[in-house]
């Protein structure tokens, strides 16, 4: 199914699944006069799986997490606006992001469980955790930031890119 393609796409290549996303489903089809997504009617959708394609393939583009990673905005373009809230990651996490689309970058990921978080951030990024206002410490490993967390807490990150 194409829906299977798009998340393959997204997950592997999300900087260029971004635009073939925005081609096949966000541009409305004008010589035809339709407004839905895509420019398809609901009765163009061959399974139930298609009616998600849409959902799952922006959800993709904002969040991802495998491997016990949590990406951020990893399809998303540097200099769009994004903002998302309640998404789940592995691990037990459920986050609400922000990018402004001009370097910063502002999350809150709430731990159900507790365990250690594994965020990926860029390596042109400085970053701050705080839990409560206290600020919490973090081990890095190249892209990857981990920190602790306690099953009900709410931990907060603000990431800027640096200029080079």
């Amino acid at each position: 199914h194409m829906s299977h393609e798009m998340i393959g796409l997204v997950r592997l290549q999300p900087r260029v699944a971004f635009d073939v996303f925005r081609r096949l489903m966000i541009e409305p089809r004008e010589q035809s006069g339709q407004t839905h997504v895509g420019g398809r009617t609901p009765s163009h959708w061959r399974t139930h799986e298609d009616h998600w394609l849409g959902v799952r393939g922006v959800a993709e583009l904002l969040l991802q997490s495998q491997g016990g990673v949590i990406r951020l905005f990893p399809g998303w373009p540097a200099d769009l606006t994004a903002r998302f809230t309640g998404f789940a990651a592995h691990g037990g996490f459920v986050l609400d992001a922000e990018t402004d689309g001009n370097g910063r970058m502002t999350a809150r990921v709430r731990s159900s469980i507790g365990g250690a978080c594994r965020l990926r951030v860029g390596p042109s990024q400085s970053f701050a955790i705080a839990c409560e206002g206290r600020k919490v410490e973090t081990t890095s490993a190249g892209a990857e930031v981990t920190f602790a967390t306690q099953a009900g807490e709410c931990y907060d990150l603000t990431c800027n890119s640096v200029k080079g």
